[in-house]
């Protein structure tokens, strides 16, 4: 059944990534057969001596242009989304079939004091746990799920996790919709970590003492102290 459901969500996803395709193509040629003679109307323009008529009919064909480009990219966004969505559950399919080399990649951070009980109990690595669980696309997840399996928890925290479990289990849309908006992020490459270690780190600007008569350093400068709380306001238990 479980299997079915993710089978049946690749090929709904699938099929409108085919149909949006065709979209983009047709929205491509739009997009040419728009840019062409409006350029071609404001050169007659000019080369007319300034006819208003020509401009205008060139300002008409922008308009028109740029509302299928701004479209173009809604496409485009939609595209990449369902892509998206259907390697999830591609993932999903392969995590029932414990298919190691179709699941996210395994690697992660581990000290040299936990690696030894980590290879003898197939924690990490290409056919682990972490493979097996792992949904997490942001360095914070992965971080989370890498200590959850290091870290033992008290019976109390293990029964609220429990809980979330089932609590989360059946909203299938609920986590993949969640599981897409990370690696969406994650597409972003490493902008968030940089983020978050500036965020982490030292006071950039506090050195700088050539701002000092700027009001915006101490605007700055707050703002990262607030964001610094906020971050560790928020880390996982």
């Amino acid at each position: 059944m479980v299997r079915e459901h993710y089978e049946q969500r690749c090929q709904q996803y699938a099929a409108e990534v085919a149909r949006a395709e065709l979209q983009s193509d047709r929205l491509s040629v739009l997009r040419a057969a728009l840019f062409f003679p409006a350029a071609t109307c404001f050169f007659l323009g000019w080369w007319g001596g300034g006819l208003v008529a020509w401009y205008a009919l060139g300002a008409i064909l922008s308009v028109g242009f740029l509302g299928a480009v701004a479209f173009h990219e809604q496409v485009v966004a939609r595209i990449h989304r369902w892509r998206v969505l259907r390697e999830i559950n591609a993932a999903g399919i392969a995590r029932l079939d414990r298919n190691w080399s179709h699941l996210p990649g395994s690697a992660v951070e581990i000290s040299d004091d936990d690696w030894g009980t980590c290879h003898d109990l197939d924690l990490f690595g290409e056919a682990s746990l972490f493979k097996l669980l792992r949904t997490a696309s942001t360095p914070a997840g992965i971080r989370t799920l890498r200590d959850w399996l290091l870290n033992p928890a008290t019976p109390e925290v293990i029964v609220e996790r429990q809980t979330a479990v089932r609590a989360l289990g059946p909203q299938l849309e609920w986590r993949q919709a969640l599981e897409l908006e990370a690696r969406l992020l994650e597409d972003r490459g490493d902008s968030v970590a940089r983020f978050l270690k500036w965020v982490e780190g030292p006071d950039w600007l506090a050195p700088r003492t050539w701002l000092v008569n700027n009001p915006t350093k101490e605007i700055l400068v707050k703002n990262q102290s607030h964001l610094r709380e906020i971050n560790l306001s928020t880390e996982p238990y």
